[in-house]
């Protein structure tokens, strides 16, 4: 039977190693490359979906192998559709997305190399429109920011001491007011990020 005084010794041998391994490489940096789809319900009855690329640099804090805060920035692609509202007359909206986020993750380790996470909080969000009519030569634009929240989860599996490699999915969901109206904006983004710690 182990003793009172050899787990005591146990924990703090091993606590000490944890704190080691995060005070030698709390910080990190990742690299996010995905797809995002975008789903936009115009307030009068519209709808407008599509798909772009999907970019962004993220920085974070590990408390502990659990819990850590993140900020970064993301760029979300733009896309266009395009509707015809009377015979002759076409009209295409192009919406671009970006997003500067601080949150937090949460982390649940599987086993030493394999990690499952989820991450929230805010994102301070910008949303551009720009609007061409054929047989006009001038083109409307309007733009839009605000702050709601994001959500999401993930896997991450470690390459080594430094370096790992994550597979995340995010919702991010806000209204904007432009120029005809409101719109509900829906970005769901899929991406693979490489990160480094150090």
């Amino acid at each position: 039977m182990i003793s009172k005084a050899s787990q005591t010794l146990a924990c703090v041998v091993l606590g000490s190693c944890a704190t080691t391994v995060l005070a030698d490489a709390p910080f990190s940096v990742d690299f996010l490359a995905g797809q995002a789809s975008h789903e936009s319900d115009v307030s009068s009855g519209r709808e407008l979906s599509g798909d772009d690329k999907s970019l962004g640099i993220r920085a974070s804090y590990a408390f502990n192998q659990y819990a850590a805060l993140e900020m970064g920035y993301e760029d979300l692609g733009d896309y266009e559709d395009s509707f015809e509202p009377n015979s002759g007359t076409i009209v295409t909206e192009q919406i671009e997305v970006a997003a500067f986020k601080v949150g937090l993750k949460a982390t649940v380790p599987v086993t030493e190399l394999f990690m499952l996470n989820a991450r929230a909080g805010a994102a301070r969000w910008a949303l551009e429109l720009e609007e061409t009519v054929t047989g006009r030569a001038e083109m409307f634009s309007d733009d839009d920011h605000g702050i709601d929240l994001y959500y999401g989860v993930g896997a991450d599996l470690n390459l080594g001491k430094n370096w790992r490699v994550s597979l995340e999915y995010s919702v991010l969901n806000f209204d904007a007011e432009i120029g005809f109206g409101k719109i509900d904006q829906t970005v769901e983004n899929a991406s693979l990020a490489l990160g480094y710690r150090f």
